[in-house]
């Protein structure tokens, strides 16, 4: 089995490597902020599928979602476009249909600008504690 890849943000022109502390503020701001719980439930799900296995992104079906939120097919269908447009979450929409492949995987990835927040605040308390400059990617 190959290595996760390394997951980066850039802050102030340097590269730094997230870790798990980066990933565990990352769920208790999901957890923290005041989002609808759907739109929680679907970023929580995206969280565990990309930045949990060091991926940025991954290739979901929208069947895979509905089974892993628990939600219904008009209301996932909301709680993504809500989350899109809160800019929550990005996606990259799959082509698909019955020529490509019988079911469409579009490739989903938290925002960047939530990513960012989150980079931030783990800066702040490496920083506090002396370890943001061994987290610098070269």
């Amino acid at each position: 089995m190959s290595e996760p890849q390394q997951i980066v943000f850039d802050h102030n022109g340097k590269k730094y490597k997230i870790d798990e502390f980066y990933k565990s503020l990352l769920f208790q701001f999901i957890m923290d902020s005041n989002f609808l719980r759907n739109e929680r439930d679907l970023l929580l799900v995206i969280k565990r599928k990309t930045l949990h296995f060091g991926k940025v992104s991954d290739h979901l079906s929208f069947s895979w979602l509905m089974k892993a939120t628990g939600l219904k097919r008009v209301t996932l269908r909301n709680t993504i476009n809500t989350a899109e447009q809160k800019g929550l979450i990005t996606i990259k929409k799959s082509k698909g249909g019955r020529i490509d492949s019988a079911t469409k995987y579009s490739e989903y990835r938290i925002s960047s600008t939530m990513l960012q927040y989150v980079g931030k605040e783990w800066l702040k308390i490496k920083d506090g504690e002396g370890f943001a400059e061994s987290y610098i990617y070269e």
